[in-house]
């Protein structure tokens, strides 16, 4: 397992890509982080009962993605790297000779996914501290409670999901164009058109299906406070029938394992 972290080590660290995708995830988060904290003051966060749920501090540690208006655009970039990350290997056609170095698959394919999380939480790291910098700097009165841990983590844990989510599709399809198409129509056009006709258009109880879908799960564990975005008052005043905190982070992790298990199963069966 050493010697398999260490050839993916050197692969991933050797790929310039890789640098560029992680600069720009940097780089995007943190100008939305600093227009948030620019724009915004102490006064714009009163309790009218209708401003004091934006939680500012959250708001710019996790560049908009606390609240339900503003899309995670960092998960794109770590979507493509983790992509590129088993999708280069089909590319350039150097799947063989990793296979030939490390022929235990699983150990190889273990191997790759240790060094992209580990890659990705370090980068989420760096887009959070980058975004808290950018909030002490431009925001008035920033300040983190305990509050802002959770939707910090998952935060963090939601952009390496998908991540993981980009290698898996590579891995699956064995094509990086393909992963690419996959990783990004599914959650950002398929998944919210699916998501929006459930819960418009009322068929029964049919509209809880939609907490069946894992990257509207995952996004909704961001959201600070939870309640208040993952269900919104209707113009009736009810509420949507949406899963608990815990039941939506499960779902999204329990779709991320069934696609990488999945993946496993079919890579240990097909040809290179």
């Amino acid at each position: 397992m050493t010697r398999a972290i260490a050839y993916e080590w050197r692969r991933i660290t050797t790929v310039r890509s890789t640098y560029w995708f992680s600069a720009m995830t940097v780089f995007f988060s943190a100008t939305i982080a600093f227009f948030i904290a620019f724009n915004f003051g102490t006064s714009d966060f009163s309790s009218d009962g209708v401003s004091n749920f934006l939680q500012a501090s959250t708001l710019v540690v996790t560049a908009g993605g606390s609240v339900i208006f503003v899309p995670v655009l960092s998960a794109p970039f770590c979507a493509v790297i983790g992509a590129m990350s088993f999708g280069h290997e089909y590319r350039y056609g150097t799947i063989k000779q990793t296979l030939t170095a490390i022929p235990d698959r699983v150990v190889m394919f273990i191997a790759k996914l240790l060094v992209l999380v580990g890659w990705l939480l370090v980068l989420m790291i760096v887009v959070v501290s980058v975004n808290a910098m950018m909030g002490s700097l431009f925001l008035d009165g920033f300040s983190l409670s305990s509050e802002a841990f959770r939707p910090i983590v998952n935060f963090v844990l939601y952009n390496v999901g998908f991540g993981i989510a980009g290698f898996a599709l590579a891995a699956l399809f064995r094509n990086l164009a393909g992963a690419l198409v996959g990783v990004l129509v599914y959650p950002f056009v398929i998944e919210p058109i699916a998501y929006n006709i459930l819960r418009i258009v009322k068929l029964g109880t049919l509209d809880r299906l939609a907490n069946l879908f894992p990257a509207s799960a995952g996004r909704r564990s961001i959201y600070s406070p939870y309640d208040l975005f993952a269900n919104p008052p209707t113009g009736s005043e009810v509420t949507l029938h949406v899963w608990s905190l815990g039941a939506s982070t499960l779902v999204f992790w329990c779709g991320l394992l069934l696609l990488t298990a999945t993946t496993l199963a079919l890579f240990l069966r097909r040809d290179a």
